[in-house]
């Protein structure tokens, strides 16, 4: 048998589900689009949770403000 050392390329990842599938079924390498990519980042519960700490934060800190008076 030959020993080419070969590697899978993933093509037309369009979106972010295009990428844990490809590493999945043994994609070595997947292309994403910068489009892509960002949308892999942005999600609405990422945000909700970003929303909720900063609410957290600002609240505790406005306490620590207030104690500190």
């Amino acid at each position: 048998m030959n020993d080419y050392a070969s590697k899978v390329i993933a093509s037309s990842t369009r979106q972010p589900l295009h990428v844990p599938q490809a590493a999945l079924v043994g994609c070595d390498i997947a292309p994403i689009h910068p489009d892509v990519f960002r949308k892999m980042v942005k999600h609405p519960l990422t945000e909700k949770g970003i929303d909720s700490f900063n609410n957290d934060w600002n609240q505790a800190q406005a306490r620590k403000a207030e104690a500190a008076k």
